[in-house]
Order: structure tokens, then C-alpha cells, then sequence
């Protein structure tokens, strides 16, 4: 069964980074880091499209809204498919990896504070 592990990272250089360690450790091979431009995959995006495929990827829409609202403001974010048996080892290997991934919460927090509201019920 395949896994798949969602970051987001401040800059795309810190998410190559990410990436580099996963194919360092053999974990690599299927990494795409998506801008609100563009994916390593496929090229130009309409920002429409893109966030439709994060719809059909995340399900949650809490969780769509987070990241969409991410990439809004100039993050990338990193889908890592990895084996069942790999996702902790995969996440460690990021968390290690310096500059990590952005803390979620911490982000949310702060686009709260500057009025960001996800449409989602109950908030993101």
C-alpha cells in the first residue's frame, strides 16, 4: 500500500533539500514539489487546476484549504509517495532535514492572526 506525506516548505531551494535526503536514503522516487506556478512533472499550471488536483489528493477539506492557502502566499508544497512500511522513516528524513518543513499549526496561527479564514466548517 502506498503512502502519501504532504509538507510544505518555505522556498523551493528548502524543499529540493527535502527531496535530495529522500533520494539520498532511496525514498525519492516518486517527489513532486508544486509552486502556484508550476510541479518538477509538468510544467505551467493554472493555479484552477492545481488546486483541483490538491482537492482530489487531500479529501479533507480543512486540510485542502490549508495547503492551497500555503501556496497562495508563495510556499511549495512536496507530495512524497512512499511504501506503507517507509512513511516515518520518510517524515523523519524531512523533519531532519534543515530548513525543515513549515509547522502547520504555527503557520495557521499566524494566517489567522492577518485575517485568513478557510471556508471550511469549523475553520482550517
Amino acid at each position: 500500500m502506498t503512502r502519501t506525506i504532504k509538507v510544505l516548505y518555505e522556498t523551493r531551494a528548502a524543499a529540493e533539500l527535502g527531496r535530495d535526503a529522500l533520494k539520498e536514503a532511496g525514498l525519492g522516487d516518486h517527489v513532486e514539489i508544486l509552486d502556484k506556478v508550476a510541479s518538477d512533472h509538468t510544467g505551467e499550471h493554472l493555479f484552477e487546476a492545481l488546486t483541483d488536483k490538491l482537492f482530489e489528493l487531500f479529501g479533507e477539506p480543512h486540510e485542502y484549504e490549508t495547503y492551497v492557502e500555503g501556496l497562495r502566499r508563495g510556499h511549495f508544497l512536496m507530495i512524497v509517495k512512499v511504501g506503507e512500511f517507509q512513511e516515518t522513516r520518510a517524515a523523519e528524513i524531512l523533519d531532519a532535514t534543515a530548513p525543515g518543513p513549515i509547522d502547520l499549526a504555527e503557520a495557521k496561527s499566524t494566517w489567522h492572526a492577518e485575517g485568513w479564514r478557510a471556508a471550511a466548517a469549523g475553520g482550517a
